[in-house]
């Protein structure tokens, strides 16, 4: 109803005062009780719950050029079922104000927050809750499908197994164990939900808690083995083919690393790949041209390593890892090869391609920092996969543990002795008992 024009809006409703809540022996002048006009009705409370309420009370001194006073308060609950409310005031209002006039204020507004309870009631009814549980656990038998799949790919995955070690292999077989214990804890949540059988959805929750744990430590050990040891900032500065003996001393370590060998060992099969199959390496290729880089190593830098791969590196035994030309005019030069030549000698390591054939710049780069990310980027996104798969795990347990707090809509008696029940009497709850309690059983 929209107010005519000079007539006065009015933007709370009127209550009175009625006293105090109390018992037999004890008052509690903390609760007020106010009876809204026009109120009668239990039913009707709903809408005032959480209304701001004002004891407006004149004073005898002056206060910010007023002698009027108000004290908050807020409607609390209903009391009773004729209409009388509860409400809470900052400061307990005076015994005087018993039978006085109130100010219930039609603010704030609890249309969002009914409209939130019933999405959410609707939401956690037991009905959605049970659906919620077994799409769950045919979403765990899809999961356990792509975390197979992810174990395979590391597992068939050669090169990168060449470049970051054989743990890569065992991360796969963890995977596909993984895979495996998925379907233990779904089968048991599917029928938990279906029969509300609530040692079934603990079984549930239990599982899927342990194949979080198990994505954890699966995907912390994934990601150790795709990080770098050394930054790519300082891979690339100790790959630059302008280098002075401070620098040859700083970068010794990353090139006697196992990061560099695990590196050399997958670069060098790819080169011999390329040998017979030009398109074996054409990733390679690629990483090349896009980072204006030649070959694994810097430049006309090489820097000699004779140990062998480490036992975790798929490499023949007795292989040492970078050897030099032992030429005095060209000791910093590696072997050469087919495509680069020069002088029985080449300045670049194992060049893919026709790269091989121009002169050294200065500008020039070994590619070893951006073949490692190119070798990693595939393992981190597996990582991701499985570090992001425990979201989703949560909310089946959250699922799972909701509806195993639902009631049950019907329970069993158990067998009394002497007192002739069936032991599989199946009884509906409380009506239903007190029925039977009266009947001569």
């Amino acid at each position: 109803m929209v107010a005519s024009e000079g007539q006065p809006t009015r933007l709370y409703v009127k209550g009175v005062f009625m006293g105090y809540k109390r018992g037999f022996t004890n008052q509690h002048a903390h609760t007020s009780l106010i009876q809204i006009q026009g109120l009668s009705d239990r039913k009707d409370v709903d809408f005032y719950l959480g209304k701001r309420v004002a004891y407006i009370y004149k004073a005898k001194t002056l206060k910010n050029d007023t002698k009027f006073r108000v004290i908050w308060g807020k409607v609390t609950r209903a009391h009773g079922q004729n209409g009388v409310v509860r409400a809470k005031f900052r400061k307990n209002l005076p015994s005087a104000a018993m039978g006085k006039q109130v100010r219930v204020m039609l603010y704030p507004s609890r249309l969002q927050l009914q409209f939130f309870w019933m999405v959410c009631r609707d939401l956690f009814s037991k009905p959605v809750v049970t659906t919620g549980v077994k799409v769950a656990c045919l979403l765990q038998g899809l999961q356990s499908l792509i975390v197979l799949a992810l174990g395979i790919d590391l597992i068939l995955s050669y090169h990168t197994q060449l470049a970051l070690g054989s743990q890569i292999k065992s991360a796969g077989g963890a995977l596909i164990f993984l895979a495996c214990l998925y379907p233990i804890p779904a089968t048991a949540g599917y029928y938990g939900a279906k029969h509300h059988n609530k040692f079934l959805l603990l079984v549930n929750i239990a599982g899927l808690g342990g194949i979080v744990a198990l994505h954890f430590i699966i995907g912390g050990a994934i990601y150790g083995m795709a990080v770098p040891t050394f930054s790519y900032d300082f891979q690339n500065y100790c790959l630059s083919h302008v280098q002075n003996n401070m620098t040859a001393a700083k970068c010794k370590a990353y090139f006697n690393s196992d990061d560099y060998a695990g590196l050399t060992l997958a670069w060098q099969v790819y080169y011999n790949e390329s040998l017979n199959d030009n398109t074996a390496a054409s990733g390679l290729i690629q990483i090349q041209q896009g980072n204006f880089c030649c070959g694994l190593g810097p430049p006309a830098n090489c820097f000699s390593n004779l140990n062998t791969f480490p036992s975790k590196f798929l490499a023949p035994a007795n292989l040492p890892q970078t050897i030099c030309v032992a030429l005095r005019t060209m000791n910093q030069y590696y072997q050469p090869t087919p495509l680069c030549y020069h002088n029985n000698a080449c300045p670049y390591d194992h060049p893919i391609g026709s790269c091989g054939v121009t002169d050294v710049a200065p500008g020039s780069i070994g590619c070893a920092g951006a073949f490692h990310d190119y070798i990693a980027s595939p393992v981190n996104w597996i990582r991701s996969c499985i570090l992001t798969a425990v979201v989703f795990l949560i909310i089946f347990i959250c699922t799972a543990i909701v509806l195993m707090f639902k009631r049950k809509e019907e329970g069993i008696l158990p067998p009394l002795g002497f007192g002739h029940w069936r032991s599989s009497a199946k009884v509906y709850l409380a009506s239903d008992v007190r029925k039977l309690d009266q009947l001569n059983i």
